[in-house]
């Protein structure tokens, strides 16, 4: 999926998903349950997918085309 960079709507999201980065990874540097950490890396991971979306296209599950069996 393309993003157009240039409309204000980006910005605005752009500008959040920066900001939940920050706060994530400050609660990250306290000490969190193994559950809250592992919880706490998938919101970056997400956050870090929207922020990349104008960047590269989305990789594809398997690099080659297959044919199951019959």
């Amino acid at each position: 999926m393309k993003i157009d960079t240039r409309t204000a709507t980006w910005a605005v999201i752009k500008q959040h998903a920066t900001t939940r980065i920050d706060e994530i990874r400050a609660n990250l540097e306290s000490n969190l349950s193994f559950d809250d950490t592992m919880r706490a890396r998938a919101q970056l991971k997400e956050r870090r997918g929207i922020l990349n979306k104008d960047e590269k296209p989305e990789t594809p599950l398997i690099e080659q085309d297959f044919e199951l069996p019959s």
